[in-house]
């Protein structure tokens, strides 16, 4: 599902660990990314790995696909300030709901922090960096849908 904000191509198919879409072929399970590359772009040489420029796991747009090697991939991270060294960085997911919205969430040491759904995955992402920044802290994101606490597991579901 094309996505206007940031033109990724969300995948709203099934995923991997609910983070990285995958597609049956033959039978056998392969990341939705890696094939959109190979359709749209060629082969994937031995020992490079599909990398995002867009950051986001769910995006199969080829034009936000690049290869490199794992290296590579952990120096982009660096730059962009989505790498933390120790058992405990936050680490962030923006999913796809039925509705069209987008929800956030961050891991820190085991903990969920819900941040909210969002109308784009770029607020939702950027929710999820803010939350990065600032640790722990509470993010008070700018978007159209407002932030909206999970109080039980049902509603998370229903999204």
């Amino acid at each position: 599902m094309p996505e206007p904000n940031t033109g990724c191509w969300i995948w709203l198919g099934p995923t991997f660990k609910g983070a990285r879409p995958k597609l049956g072929v033959r039978g056998v399970s392969k990341l939705a990314y890696r094939l959109s590359h190979a359709v749209y772009k060629g082969p994937i040489p031995a020992g490079l790995i599909v990398c995002h420029r867009c950051d986001t796991p769910l995006c199969i747009n080829p034009d936000h696909l690049w290869l490199g090697t794992h290296a590579d991939n952990t120096a982009d991270k660096m730059r962009k300030g989505r790498y933390r060294l120790g058992a405990s960085r936050p680490r962030g997911c923006v999913y796809p709901t039925r509705s069209g919205k987008f929800r956030a969430q961050v891991r820190v040491s085991g903990r969920i922090h819900y941040l909210g759904i969002f109308a784009s995955s770029d607020g939702a992402s950027k929710a999820v960096a803010a939350f990065k920044t600032e640790r722990d802290v509470p993010v008070k994101a700018s978007s159209p849908i407002p932030l909206q606490p999970l109080n039980n597991r049902t509603q998370d579901r229903d999204q």
